[in-house]
């Protein structure tokens, strides 16, 4: 993971680091740090076509999961102190 929170291989960039089989890694990266609880993870924006769609569309998921994770503790608190 890249210190930005993104799925991202370290080291200069280059034609094979913007592969179709390194976005893949990126993105299981991402999704893995999804599944267990990383709501900060982000894939690049600036990838063309459907990759860039993918990401875009898995970025806006991450946040909106984040936004719910944030509410559901403040719930889960409210209803704790009010019962």
């Amino acid at each position: 993971m890249a210190p930005n929170g993104t799925a991202s291989s370290e080291g200069p960039p280059d034609a094979a680091a913007d592969s179709p089989g390194s976005r893949s890694r990126q993105l299981l990266a991402a999704m893995v740090a999804f599944r267990d609880g990383d709501f900060s993870c982000r894939l690049p924006t600036d990838w063309p076509g459907t990759d860039g769609r993918i990401a875009a569309a898995f970025n806006q998921t991450i946040a909106q999961e984040a936004r719910i994770a944030v509410e559901v503790a403040r719930l889960s608190a409210s209803v704790g102190k009010e019962g």
